[in-house]
């Protein structure tokens, strides 16, 4: 079994997000807002909660986006088992929309 940081290294060259880059992700981002936590309270400048809230910001943006596109990769998956399952699908060969993707 590869180690966290062997598979950190290695989903460097694979498309799209692996568990051990979410959570190194969410790690660095951690640290950062400890970090900045503790300059606010060592320096008392407005600058290091203006920091904070744009980092907890960009934490909560990163986590949503990488959330979505799991759940987009899953309606893809059920979208091709449906297509394969009706043998033929829809012959129109219309552009699908994000509506008929997110099944709205």
């Amino acid at each position: 079994m590869p180690s966290f940081f062997e598979e950190l290294w290695a989903s460097i060259f694979i498309p799209g997000t692996t568990p051990a880059l979410l959570i190194a992700t969410n790690v660095s981002f951690f640290l950062l807002q400890v970090t900045l936590i503790i300059l606010l309270f060592a320096a008392y400048s407005i600058h290091f909660v203006i920091m904070n809230i744009i980092c907890g910001g960009l934490w909560a943006g990163i986590n949503w986006f990488a959330k979505e596109v799991e759940e987009f990769k899953q309606l893809e998956e059920a979208k091709k088992l449906r297509s394969g399952n009706d043998k033929g699908g829809s012959s129109t060969g219309a552009v699908d929309t994000l509506e008929d993707k997110k099944g709205i």
